[in-house]
């Protein structure tokens, strides 16, 4: 049996919000098993919160326990685009950088995805889900952080989508570069009328009828790959 293996951050680890309870908790409409329908052995080792180089260092891992997948899914670059909103808030006249700078970020990426290629793996990239960047602002200042500062600093708002969105633009660059498949779920997002309905109040995390989107696009590109993967 082939294996598929999964790494990402929380969005392909299937986390979403509790809306009442305000916390995180996996619920999972993404649904891999589902998906291959029991053709493809699948391991998923998203983690909430996880970077690019945070993932090299768990795929590291797997690699000295010989654990290498047929097909790899590579979801990076939600936290890497993030900021430290607390430091931004207190001191927003100074310069500050992301987790990973977009210059290192597109580095690091391609040295990932060359590793896999080099163990005989096949990369799948997929790019990242939009920011609903009012939502997300709120999400950031509930605790009291400086929304004023912030936008100080930010110049406005939808700054915190502009940036993001490089990182999707670098993930897509790659894919092309390197002649990679790429499964795109920003313009599933995008292109939906009822956008709004997609997201959790955090502005970051899909809600299950988010979820199902992304369940949809593996999905089609799992079949329209049927002759190669299965």
């Amino acid at each position: 049996m082939k294996r598929l293996q999964i790494y990402g951050d929380s969005i392909l680890k299937g986390v979403t919000l509790n809306e009442e309870t305000q916390k995180y908790y996996i619920n999972d409409a993404i649904n891999f098993d589902e998906i291959v329908g029991g053709k493809v052995e699948v391991s998923n080792f998203s983690k909430f919160g996880c970077t690019i180089e945070k993932g090299k260092n768990i795929l590291n891992k797997n690699f000295l326990l010989g654990n290498v997948g047929d097909y790899v899914m590579v979801e990076y670059g939600g936290n890497d685009s993030d900021f430290n909103w607390a430091q931004i808030s207190q001191a927003p006249e100074q310069e500050h950088y992301s987790n990973t700078p977009i210059g290192e970020f597109k580095e690091k990426y391609k040295d990932f995805v060359l590793t896999l290629k080099e163990k005989g793996a096949k990369p799948i990239l997929v790019n990242l889900i939009p920011v609903d960047a009012q939502k997300y602002l709120s999400w950031i200042c509930r605790n009291g952080l400086s929304r004023e500062n912030i936008l100080l600093w930010l110049g406005d708002v939808y700054a915190i989508y502009r940036y993001q969105e490089q990182y999707s633009h670098a993930i897509e660059e790659i894919s092309v570069k390197m002649g990679l498949p790429l499964i795109d779920l920003r313009s599933r997002f995008i292109c939906n009328r009822k956008i709004d309905d997609l997201f959790c109040s955090d502005g970051i995390h899909p809600s299950p009828k988010g979820q199902k989107i992304i369940n949809i696009a593996i999905s089609e590109f799992v079949c329209a790959q049927s002759a190669s993967i299965g």
